[in-house]
């Protein structure tokens, strides 16, 4: 059918009509609409298109709108003015429609073509997981439930030696993820120098007993390193028992003891936030938080936190302040 196609965005229905008032349910959140051209033919509209993808013409078939396509042209243009619709070209293919309605991302993009890209970057995008535990995590089981294909998963030394230096050339198709403990503290810490020196992005991730850390992302972006972060950790003055335990564990004990009692569905709580927090960074997802800070997940008590990361002024590895005070950083990103 050579025509354009309207369809509500993902997770968007008209929940109820008062007069020239409409309440919609935007995954989960409300959104109120109020105009003269909310009325029962408004509402027969929304109806069609909720759940399939029409043409004006299949539209305008309903008993009400059948001998007024200019009104119903009007309410569509009103839903799209209000960003409640995906608009598909006439030259769009039925499979392309149905692989862009079926994507999650079709709320957040208003074009098909935009969606279908990022869902065919899903596939072709790598993310090499750098695994510091002895047990191998759940995150690349739950990052190819979402749409990933290439997910690799090994050790520094093996990243180090191999497929870092082969995909370094052109990384802006792979995402690091590094995954460890506070236990691991300074293996991380020769890691962030290593990515660091590079100028690779990473994200972190880190394990704990109830839950653990999902991030920074250290994009190296006027921001954080991993070496910020610890120092940043070892004068956290709030009081919270868990960073009670972290400094306990790291400097008071053996840095190479190993939690041995976890939570199944603890670790599911932080791998899923993690899986979600990669899915936004490869599809471009607004997700500023995770590149200024760290997200606590406490999946016993059901609790996130976010903890905000600021550089250190004079740290060894990201800050340029002892080469020149004046000039130094403006000097790096000039370069």
């Amino acid at each position: 059918m050579n025509q354009t196609r309207y369809r509500l965005k993902a997770g968007t229905f008209l929940a109820k009509r008062e007069g020239d008032l409409a309440l919609f349910h935007v995954l989960g959140n409300h959104v109120y609409l109020r105009d003269n051209l909310v009325d029962s033919l408004f509402e027969e509209v929304c109806r069609q298109i909720e759940f399939e993808t029409l043409g004006l013409a299949e539209i305008c078939e309903t008993k009400e709108a059948n001998s007024s396509s200019e009104a119903v042209r009007k309410r569509i243009g009103l839903l799209k003015d209000q960003r409640l619709l995906v608009e598909f070209p006439k030259e769009m293919n039925q499979d392309a429609i149905l692989s862009c309605q079926n994507s999650f991302l079709s709320h957040f993009y208003n074009s098909p073509y935009q969606v279908n890209m990022l869902q065919s970057r899903l596939k072709t995008h790598q993310i090499l997981v750098i695994n510091l535990l002895s047990e191998k995590p759940s995150l690349e089981s739950k990052l190819r439930a979402i749409g990933f294909e290439k997910v690799q998963c090994g050790s520094f030394k093996d990243m180090r030696n191999s497929t870092f230096r082969k995909e370094t050339q052109d990384s802006s198709g792979i995402h690091y993820v590094v995954v460890g403990s506070w236990t691991n503290a300074y293996e991380i810490r020769e890691i962030n120098n290593f990515f660091y020196s590079k100028n690779q992005a990473w994200l972190l991730i880190l394990d704990d007993l109830f839950g653990g850390e999902v991030g920074p992302f250290f994009s190296g972006i006027d921001g954080p390193c991993f070496s910020c972060m610890l120092t940043r950790k070892r004068g956290f003055l709030e009081g919270n028992s868990g960073f009670q335990l972290i400094e306990e564990s790291l400097f008071r004990s053996n840095l190479h003891r190993r939690h041995i009692i976890k939570l199944p569905s603890c670790q599911d709580t932080l791998y899923s936030l993690a899986s979600t927090e990669l899915f936004k960074l490869v599809t471009d997802l607004p997700s500023p938080k995770i590149h200024r800070g760290s997200f606590l997940v406490d999946s016993l008590n059901f609790k996130i936190k976010y903890n905000e990361v600021f550089p250190v002024a004079f740290c060894e590895t990201c800050s340029h302040i002892n080469e020149n005070p004046i000039g130094g950083t403006l000097a790096k990103w000039r370069n």
